[in-house]
């Protein structure tokens, strides 16, 4: 009987200290956490029937913070004990909501896995996102977009549709063949002219081509070199290295951050 005692007392003590995350260099066990400087050009007020291409510009700043398990974001402590990290509202904002992916996984962040807050840094620099509408054409029940999208070496591309029209593919132009029909495109590249794309898009099965709409967005990505981190993303990176070293479970966490700038626009 007293055996058993000690066996029960010795499982809930196990259950009620058990830590879920510990660090240590060499058998960490962290949670895995994001934080994105993001810069947002978004071009809104669109009119297509305007005589003039004008729009304005929608410019922000922000840190996202994103949760990679299933603890969620709050367990986060840099978010939690801040209430300048706001939800994200996605409602009308399309498949991607405006956020700067690097690759095409939307699906994973439910709403309690990330969270935004504004920020003004002066040290934020990021190499621009940007994409033109060099040509578009009318081919039977198809209509072909070619945009010249612009940034770092490596870019994000999402492609949304506004209307009834269908992605029938997407290509660097010059190709033969058409990559594939997702709305997600990821472009990397190194050496010279690096970040410079011409990207063939075409749409099909649309009731009126002329009154479709697409929203185009770019997200460049900068993942090396002097502009990688801005002096905020270095505070958090340096917090949670020292925070964690005192054996607090609550900062067992590893931290992977970057800059980006991320455009939007409507054609």
């Amino acid at each position: 009987m007293v055996t058993l005692l000690i066996a029960i007392i010795s499982v809930v003590g196990a259950v009620t200290f058990a830590k879920p995350y510990y660090y240590n260099d060499p058998f960490p066990t962290v949670k895995r956490t994001q934080y994105f400087h993001v810069r947002n050009n978004f071009l809104t007020d669109f009119k297509p029937n305007a005589k003039e291409d004008k729009f304005e510009v929608e410019n922000s700043e922000y840190i996202l913070a994103i949760a990679q398990d299933n603890r969620q974001v709050h367990d986060i402590p840099i978010v939690s004990r801040d209430n300048e990290f706001k939800e994200i509202h996605c409602e009308g904002k399309g498949r991607f909501c405006n956020l700067p992916f690097l690759f095409p996984t939307p699906e994973r962040l439910g709403s309690n896995m990330i969270r935004q807050k504004a920020v003004k840094d002066p040290s934020l620099k990021v190499q621009k996102a940007w994409a033109d509408l060099i040509k578009r054409e009318n081919k039977n029940q198809e209509v072909s977009y070619l945009f010249r999208i612009t940034g770092s070496d490596q870019i994000g591309v999402t492609i949304e549709p506004v209307g009834d029209i269908e992605i029938a593919g997407w290509r660097l132009h010059g190709e033969e063949k058409f990559v594939c029909n997702s709305s997600f495109a990821f472009l990397h590249c190194v050496g010279a002219n690096c970040g410079h794309w011409d990207l063939e898009i075409v749409f099909r099965n649309p009731d009126s081509l002329l009154m479709n709409l697409v929203d185009i967005s770019v997200a460049s990505h900068t993942l090396h070199g002097d502009t990688m981190y801005s002096d905020t993303l270095k505070r958090i990176q340096n917090e949670i290295k020292e925070k964690r070293e005192t054996g607090d479970w609550r900062w067992a966490m590893t931290a992977s951050s970057w800059t980006v700038d991320l455009f939007k626009r409507r054609f």
